[in-house]
């Protein structure tokens, strides 16, 4: 089989700059923690982009129509791998999800704010996940209600994993789901 872009040669192209993307920025953090992410995840969307301009010396016979398809595939990933690591960073409500999911029991509105410190913020939380359906609140308990985020924080968690950065967040344990509403 030809590596002709009607015999979807092009795919190879996006799926070898994706990996690109994930394999340096993992590798990159790993040895350079002090950096932080943000160099690291550069370091990883450059890879991708010299897979992308090795690709179209590789094959400048194709239309540059394939190519520039390529490219803003790839571009599209990059940016769905940077928002997933943001996530990742920023989100306390994903925290907020694996920490419950951590505890079988819940935990107090008390153990959340020695844990996160500020009430406002907590309160904030609380109110939209509960809005959601995400968690319930059964008088001072808090606890998991809809798990349909905690896939979304296990992904924010593999990645993390990848990162080596696992001391992050602990490996939830959920309860079956007739405990959840």
């Amino acid at each position: 089989m030809s590596a002709a872009p009607e015999n979807l040669g092009w795919l190879g192209a996006i799926v070898a700059s994706s990996i690109a993307l994930v394999a340096v920025q993992a590798i990159w953090y790993r040895l350079n923690p002090k950096q932080g992410i943000f160099r690291s995840l550069l370091a990883g969307v450059l890879a991708g982009l010299l897979v992308q301009v090795a690709a179209i010396a590789l094959w400048r016979d194709w239309p540059f129509v394939v190519h520039f398809a390529d490219l803003c595939i790839y571009v599209c990933a990059a940016y769905v791998f940077f928002h997933l690591i943001n996530m990742g960073e920023t989100a306390r409500r994903v925290r907020l999800v694996i920490e419950l999911a951590a505890a079988p029991r819940g935990l107090t509105r008390a153990e959340l704010l020695a844990r996160y410190g500020a009430r406002e913020i907590v309160d904030r939380r609380l109110g939209r996940l509960a809005g959601s359906g995400q968690i319930r609140i059964a008088g001072e308990r808090v606890m998991l209600g809809d798990v349909s985020v905690l896939g979304m924080a296990l992904v924010v968690e593999m990645f993390k994993r990848l990162l080596g950065r696992a001391h992050e967040v602990r490996r939830p344990r959920v309860e079956s789901s007739s405990n959840h509403v």
